[in-house]
């Protein structure tokens, strides 16, 4: 993702939408062969997996693109945290300003929301707090409502534990 931003003149913590058809660009192209046979190594598309990274948000359209060429049909969970929490966290880590890092918040989750609504795909928008304070509630109640009941009802709790860490959330609204 990283790669691929920097080829658009861009960054993670670019607020500036990406170019015009960027999807279709060279760096797209190859960035989504190489994502292609990294997610084809790693990953059995037989079983359902879960991806998190935030760049997707601001890089869907690529992976609609290529998900649908793998014959893959996305459900997805947008996980919205509170942009003050968000801007903190930035302001903290990257030593963003907090106006900018609030900008950032708002980019990332209305490119996201946009195309997933634009896709006409299976959508959950989950709050970042109730993923982190009921993760295996929520978790069966996502599965469910993307027809996967057998895997509600058979949850590992050390793999949820260690995707939904609580101790990486060190700042909170409330």
């Amino acid at each position: 993702h990283d790669e691929l931003l920097s080829k658009l003149n861009s960054s993670w913590h670019d607020v500036k939408q990406l170019p015009k058809n960027w999807e279709t660009s060279p760096p797209a192209i190859e960035a989504e062969k190489k994502l292609t046979t990294e997610l084809t190594k790693s990953f059995d598309w037989h079983y359902t997996c879960g991806l998190k990274d935030p760049r997707i948000s601001i890089l869907l359209p690529l992976w609609l693109a290529m998900l649908k060429r793998l014959n893959i049909e996305p459900h997805f969970a947008h996980i919205c945290r509170i942009p003050n929490e968000s801007a903190q966290s930035l302001h903290k880590r990257d030593k963003l300003s907090i106006e900018y890092a609030l900008a950032l918040w708002a980019s990332y989750n209305l490119e996201a929301i946009n195309s997933i609504i634009q896709a006409k795909l299976p959508y959950q928008i989950l709050t970042y707090n109730e993923v982190l304070g009921h993760s295996e509630k929520t978790l069966q109640r996502l599965l469910k409502e993307f027809g996967e009941p057998d895997l509600a009802a058979n949850i590992n709790q050390n793999t949820l534990e260690s995707f939904c860490d609580r101790t990486l959330k060190h700042n909170s609204s409330q």
